[in-house]
């Protein structure tokens, strides 16, 4: 296994690099991809095309052997120390650069993802999601905060999402393609509606249809949204701020809610997926672990009565 590589680059290999990289940032057009996504994935790619152009500088891009990559897994793992989630974040990546910029169709069998864990995420209750709601900073970021818990959005979709998008009388949301590049339509409860009319009565300039809902205020461009950085901050003061102990919660944590909720109501695995945007069923699997719990209790509350801690004492307890 070769050492972490720190040798320069002739000119002519950078400019390889930053060629192949803008190609590859127009498969990631502003209006459909957040920021940070577009930042990241360039940052993946970047890293393995310089790492390439170290060890193999005499390979072209488009002669890239299965053997190189499995062999750049292992060096992210061993050298780099990366853990196995995150290894198969840069080769997702690198999938897409291959199919997109190169246009060589994908071996996966060749290049098999990484096992690693999926940890059940601390998700928060009814009660929890109304103290966030409650103490927001603002009324803006009550209404965000109101539609990743009722819409299971992501966040880098609900900071895009404008007036125009709400559909079918006020009771759809359409939601542009993002993270796995298929559109999809959510519904949209009551609630989140009357809470949008009263926001937008606030409104000295009444936006129109184009506008987005979540504009940042301090932007000087027409039509950029709140930064993804800027609600996570202002979440972050807010769940310090009622004191839920040692619960780290995110804007993420609202949508985790949100398919919770959705699965331990008896929502079938197959609708879930397509509400929360999943290419594959086994995406959404993970609800059904953080869910099941609380539909058991619900399916069998009468279970969880005490009847059987009933006048019982427990060695004096």
């Amino acid at each position: 296994m070769k050492e972490e590589v720190t040798v320069g680059m002739a000119d002519s290999v950078e400019s390889k690099i930053e060629n192949a990289l803008n190609s590859y940032m127009k498969l990631f057009p502003e209006q459909s991809s957040s920021e940070s996504t577009r930042k990241n994935y360039r940052g993946y790619v970047g890293k393995f095309l310089t790492w390439h152009y170290n060890i193999y500088p005499a390979v072209e891009l488009g002669d890239i052997p299965w053997d190189e990559l499995r062999e750049y897994n292992t060096y992210q793992g061993e050298v780099c120390g990366l853990k196995g989630n995150t290894i198969d974040q840069h080769m997702s990546a690198i999938h897409r650069f291959f199919e997109g910029v190169l246009e060589r169709s994908w071996n996966r069998s060749a290049v098999p993802r990484t096992f690693y864990e999926q940890f059940i995420r601390e998700v928060p209750d009814d009660h929890e999601v109304r103290l966030i709601i409650s103490h927001a900073a603002c009324p803006r970021d009550a209404l965000l905060y109101s539609l990743l818990a009722t819409s299971g959005l992501r966040l880098s979709e609900a900071v895009h999402v404008r007036y125009g998008d709400i559909l079918d009388n006020r009771t759809t949301l359409y939601v542009g393609p993002s993270k796995n590049h298929q559109d999809r339509l959510v519904p949209l409860e009551a609630g989140f509606i009357e809470a949008l009319i009263k926001y937008y009565r606030t409104l000295k300039n009444h936006p129109s249809k184009e506008d987005l809902i979540f504009a940042s205020p301090q932007s000087r461009k027409d039509g950029e949204p709140i930064t993804e950085a800027a609600v996570q901050r202002a979440m972050k003061k807010v769940v310090d701020a009622v004191n839920l102990g040692d619960k780290e919660f995110t804007p993420h944590s609202l949508r985790y809610y949100f398919g919770t909720e959705q699965y331990a109501s008896g929502m079938s695995l197959e609708d879930l997926a397509v509400l929360m945007g999943h290419k594959r069923v086994t995406s959404t699997m993970l609800y059904a672990r953080m869910g099941a719990v609380r539909r058991y209790r619900r399916e069998h509350a009468d279970m969880f009565a005490n009847k059987v801690f009933a006048g019982l004492t427990l060695g004096g307890l």
